[in-house]
């Protein structure tokens, strides 16, 4: 997926120069837009025509990334890819949720991504044939 942004140091000299005002809004052909990819960090680096190097971050969860991403390949005509992104989203949904109840419920963010790397190596080496099965496993941590 691909991110849109600004080039800041462009921005930057532009306001320095008089170009652009401090405060307000602006025109944005006054500064060069540029595009990169997201990677699976969520950051975005960016390279202006100036030469300029930057970094962007996209402050969104996994699941709303990929909803996003589904919806775009739905509407661009790739109805498999969006079902996959679709999927994946969901997925994510609920990995977002376990975690947040298992935290509520006192167990340790460290014992959590403990527990989920396991879990993940095992579902990727195929030993388990469905991802609810590490929700169960997850969910079974809390009796303990």
């Amino acid at each position: 997926m691909k991110a849109i942004g600004q080039c800041q140091t462009c921005l930057n000299e532009g306001v320095s120069a008089g170009i652009i005002p401090q405060k307000g809004h602006y025109p944005g052909d006054l500064v060069e837009g540029v595009s990169a990819e997201i990677n699976d960090s969520f950051l975005a680096y960016f390279t202006c025509s100036k030469g300029h190097k930057s970094i962007g971050f996209l402050n969104k969860h996994r699941f709303e990334i990929l909803l996003e991403s589904g919806l775009l390949a739905y509407l661009s005509g790739f109805p498999g890819e969006a079902v996959l992104s679709f999927a994946a989203s969901l997925e994510r949904l609920y990995e977002l949720f376990i975690r947040v109840v298992l935290h509520k419920r006192g167990i340790s963010l460290e014992n959590v991504d403990t527990t989920w790397k396991q879990l993940a190596k095992q579902s990727h080496q195929g030993y388990i044939p469905t991802r609810q099965l590490p929700c169960c496993v997850l969910l079974f941590l809390r009796s303990l």
